[in-house]
């Protein structure tokens, strides 16, 4: 097969087996590959109801049909779980170099279940798997981990994916870390890795993909490239990264303030001008940085060490998210804090969206009177309290006292004190990326309605709709949301549509040019929503209905707000009607009409779940 390395590798931790597979081609043109192939393999090997962090559990973790093609901006690590957030689906993704080495070491994907007697990590060179002890690695930081593998191997820069010591801890809001700084973060993955004991997939690789058409791909290549200096947002991106924006978001109301309840009017734009790239940039810029085949260079390292009161010295530039999670949503101005938060959270292994969020929850219940001081092992956690909230995070990392509940992400952290529900800010359960819904109107259908919510990154109309008609949605939404689908199963970064003629739609030429498989736009429409039915199939199989997905009554519109803001619904009840209606899914339910798996084939097996053949009567 053209892009495939063509096997797939599965682990069982409790036994020690390690068995090599054959891909099938007719599942590689089914579901492509990332979390597609990964919700495909989900649903065959692990049986409903499986507790996410129980030996039958199983993990995923693939890359995508064009990464190691040479194709720009293919370079994902997916991550797909049940997870132990909100019981259902989830796939997280990083970037760096991790997924191109797994590929080269001869698998499109690893499926692991069980788990260890004892910490272990599984190594991969050149298509032969072996599970190592890893005792000595238990507890250690990321770049710990990464400096022990040097030292052991010779390697320079090892290709690995692990968990620091918030997912040993079983933290709903650790993830696992490529490339020291990537992280597959979001629904928990982290706790699901340490769940069974795997700290690390070291893997070493020599192999290359053959590719279906090498000189579509170089005119690809060259296309993208030049598009860099010719879209606006392409150039905002190679010159700032992605945190390009943040004072034009909080004047527009899209980046979150004192948990989604304030705006410009409680922090104004002169208050975070040091959390703004074009005056952070000149003072601490020290190089830029990529993923694996990527000519946007969106990352960057800066050396604050004259700067730091925290002891920080070189560390990567923080995203946007991080920005607006560690930053606005709790009134924080201090880059500082924000850059030790950023680069403490990529070495033990933290979901920064999730975390920030958190703490935010925490901080509206301790100013409402709901948490106390007793709460919170006696720190007085205020808007804009800067100490206070370094306090709250180092307990979070080192697994201490009011941190062991916060670990836990705000719905747990919830449950576990038994109040503040009434300040939660959530989607289907999780933390909502930082992009606010009543001002991304079409991100606020995403957040609710897709099977792995609170995704900012995911497909539909997204941030493109502003609206407040709420009519005429429907088939829009399905269509980029299939775009989107193909793209994260080909492995493709998302940055790659604002440079890419044909934005996430034209992205998908890559798949065909790499694989030779979506041969038409009727096949690239099907195979997306394939995806999409798959990942929905999981979560479906779990229980869930559409009255189990909801976005929190703060972020529909449906409490006072002032600013930018005001008076803003995102009416996700009449966008999920629309949407539903469009993909072919009852739209009280979710759930697929037996219609649709006629017309998208390759979902039978969940077309037999979901409508079982009535049984036959006994003969007399």
């Amino acid at each position: 097969m053209f892009g495939y390395a063509g096997k797939l590798l599965f682990a069982d931790l409790s036994t020690g087996a390690l068995e090599i597979r054959d891909l099938p081609e007719e599942i590689a043109r089914n579901f492509i590959g990332g979390p597609g192939l990964g919700a495909y393999y989900l649903y065959q090997e692990m049986p409903a109801h499986t507790d996410p962090l129980s030996p039958e559990s199983v993990i995923v973790v693939t890359g995508g049909a064009c990464v190691g093609t040479g194709a720009f901006f293919a370079n994902r690590t997916f991550v797909c779980h049940k997870s132990p957030v909100y019981g259902g689906f989830n796939d997280s993704n990083a970037g760096g170099l991790f997924s191109t080495e797994l590929k080269k070491a001869g698998f499109d994907a690893v499926i692991i279940k069980g788990r260890s007697e004892k910490p272990v990590y599984l190594h991969i060179k050149d298509g032969v798997p072996e599970l190592c002890d890893a005792s000595e690695l238990w507890g250690k930081t990321i770049p710990e981990v990464e400096d022990w593998f040097v030292k052991q191997y010779g390697v320079k820069r090892p290709k690995l994916l692990s968990i620091g010591p918030a997912g040993e801890n079983l933290s709903y809001i650790s993830g696992c870390v490529t490339d020291r700084e990537r992280v597959a973060a979001r629904g928990g993955n982290g706790a699901v890795f340490g769940s069974k004991l795997l700290k690390t997939i070291f893997v070493e690789g020599t192999g290359k993909m053959e590719v279906f058409d090498p000189e579509e791909v170089k005119r690809l290549n060259t296309e993208c490239r030049e598009g860099i200096a010719k879209n606006p947002l392409a150039t905002a991106f190679f010159n700032y990264g992605s945190n390009n924006g943040l004072d034009f978001f909080l004047s527009i109301g899209k980046n979150p303030v004192k948990n989604w309840g304030g705006s410009i009017e409680d922090l104004g734009i002169d208050e975070i001008e040091d959390l703004i790239i074009p005056k952070t940039d000149p003072k601490w810029k020290k190089r830029l940085y990529a993923c694996m085949s990527c000519p946007l260079h969106c990352g960057a390292v800066y050396d604050v060490t004259n700067d730091s009161p925290y002891g920080i010295k070189e560390t990567p530039r923080p995203e946007y998210e991080t920005y607006a999670s560690y930053g606005t949503i709790m009134m924080i101005k201090d880059a500082q804090l924000v850059f030790y938060m950023n680069q403490r959270s990529n070495d033990y292994g933290i979901d920064t969206i999730s975390c920030g969020n958190t703490i935010s929850w925490a901080m509206e219940c301790y100013e409402n009177g709901v948490l106390t001081k007793d709460d919170l092992d006696g720190i007085e956690l205020t808007w804009g309290n800067e100490q206070a909230v370094k306090a709250i995070f180092d307990k979070i990392c080192l697994d201490e006292g009011c941190g062991k509940i916060l670990k836990l992400g705000s719905l747990h952290a919830c449950k576990a004190y038994g109040k503040g529900e009434q300040y939660l800010q959530l989607a289907s359960g999780i933390e909502i990326g930082q992009h606010d819904p009543r001002e991304e109107i079409g991100t606020g259908r995403v957040f609710a309605y897709d099977p792995t919510p609170g995704r900012h990154m995911r497909g539909g109309l997204g941030g493109a709709y502003t609206g407040q008609d709420f009519r005429g949605t429907g088939f829009a939404d399905v269509y980029a949301m299939s775009a989107n689908e193909n793209c994260y199963n080909a492995g493709l970064c998302n940055f790659a549509q604002f440079p890419t003629p044909g934005g996430m739609v034209g992205m998908q030429k890559w798949i065909h040019a790499c694989t030779g498989l979506l041969e038409s736009d009727r096949e690239a429409y099907y195979t997306g929503i394939r995806s999409f039915l798959i990942r929905q199939a999981f979560n479906l199989r779990e229980g869930q209905r559409r009255k189990d997905w909801y976005l929190s009554p703060r972020l529909r519109g449906e409490e006072p707000m002032e600013g930018p803001l005001k008076g803003r619904k995102c009416d996700i009840d009449k966008l999920g009607d629309n949407f539903f209606e469009a993909l072919g899914c009852d739209i009280d339910t979710g759930v697929p009409l037996p219609e649709l798996f006629d017309l998208v084939e390759g979902l039978e097996f969940v077309k037999q779940d979901l409508y079982p053949a009535p049984e036959e009567a006994p003969q007399e």
